[in-house]
């Protein structure tokens, strides 16, 4: 009985050193961020041989690993090749290529570059008007929508969120309602899950201030800005802003308190294309804001209004935007972009979505379709990179 007892035993240690030794197959592990089973088996035959990520031709998202995985949901950057396995620690194997810091991501590069967009643009209708592809003109969008964004962070441009005004007209209140933040937060928090977070610009704001007071302005932009550092706020004023009376209402002043944390800036004036006038509102706007280190926007007039703004006044005032924004840059302040009013067409205006039909229009404005391709590509083969250290 002994005898046989000492046998049962000696069988037993040898199976625990043959596990010991070379049982890698039984220990198991899971990714952090998924139910996918892992070996260290899989591993170190992993590093033994090199799959090749599109030798499979029956699945053309076959890893070299029996877990398959959706390009829309990772992050190739976060995942290191084989060689790099080999000489990483067990520590760093281990780690989920899903664990992403939402907290912040790092914009697209297209976020240092001077911009060309055009006001109340449709996505894809540059391309339905001209036959051409949008992203050759433009590298910014408004956008309200995941399907747009996604398109636009695919072609490596960036996008603008709206602000909207979340007093609704009651300058008394200094509270913002908690519907405005919940909605702010649902659709941030869908933009992140949809990994789209980096080709988001900010947010942007249109004359936000003929509908609420200074201290009102504070409060918004200061939530958004400390809700959503390293997002830029685009805010485009009026002369009547800018000059701090209107007709038929108090302005409260631009105050470097009341601006303190908007980003870019601009403002809109269709009614001359004269160079001086325009500097002088860009200085005037910049002495208000209190400060140099403001991304500057001009405003080129690109739609007709009833019999007014010919295709030769719209290329006029595209040349003197482009020009005096270059001129800004070549002395020392910084340039946002030129944002072209306007694609959409409203009462008697007719935008560019509508001046580019040449059923409507036929080719009296070609000239002006022209010119925006012309500034669009200056702009977009232009060497400046916003340095962030500036602002």
């Amino acid at each position: 009985m002994r005898k046989k007892t000492r046998n049962i035993l000696i069988i037993v240690i040898a199976a625990v050193l043959v596990l010991a030794i070379g049982g890698g197959t039984t220990v198991w592990y899971f990714l952090s961020d998924d139910n996918s089973i892992v070996t260290e088996a899989k591993k170190k035959k992993k590093k033994k041989k090199k799959p090749s990520r599109t030798s499979s031709k029956e699945n053309p998202n076959y890893d070299g690993d029996d877990y398959i995985f959706d390009p829309d949901d990772w992050d190739p950057g976060l995942v290191t090749d084989d060689e790099e396995d080999e000489n990483s620690s067990d520590e760093t194997e281990s780690q989920s290529p899903y664990e992403v810091d939402l907290d912040y991501v790092e914009p697209l590069p297209a976020n240092q570059r001077i911009a060309f967009q055009a006001y109340h643009y449709q996505m894809d209708g540059w391309d339905e008007v001209t036959g051409e592809s949008q992203f050759k003109v433009f590298n910014y969008y408004y956008c309200t929508d995941i399907i747009t964004l996604k398109k636009i962070k695919e072609a490596g441009c960036m996008a603008w969120l709206g602000i909207g005004n979340p007093f609704g007209g009651d300058y008394e209140n200094t509270e913002i309602p908690e519907q405005w933040i919940e909605n702010k937060k649902s659709m941030v928090d869908a933009i992140k899950a949809a990994g789209l977070w980096d080709a988001v610009a900010g947010f942007h704001g249109e004359e936000l201030m003929l509908g609420m007071s200074g201290e009102q302005f504070r409060i918004v932009t200061k939530y958004l800005s400390d809700t959503y550092p390293r997002k830029r706020i685009y805010c485009v004023l009026s002369l009547y802003e800018i000059d701090g009376a209107a007709p038929d209402r108090t302005i409260d002043p631009m105050t470097y308190r009341t601006y303190g944390y908007v980003t870019d800036i601009g403002y809109d004036w269709y009614d001359t294309n004269d160079y001086n006038k325009h500097r002088e509102y860009v200085m005037k706007m910049l002495e208000g804001v209190g400060r140099k280190n403001v991304r500057i926007w001009l405003f080129p007039t690109t739609y007709r209004r009833f019999n007014e703004r010919t295709a030769e006044y719209c290329c006029e005032s595209l040349d003197m935007c482009y020009r005096l924004l270059m001129d800004l840059k070549d002395e020392g302040y910084i340039p946002g972009g030129l944002d072209c009013y306007t694609w959409g067409t409203f009462g008697g205006e007719d935008g560019m979505g509508r001046l580019f039909d040449k059923e409507i229009w036929g080719d009296e404005y070609d000239l002006l379709r022209d010119k925006m391709r012309e500034i669009g590509q200056k702009i977009l083969n232009d060497s400046y990179r916003y340095k962030e250290t500036m602002n």
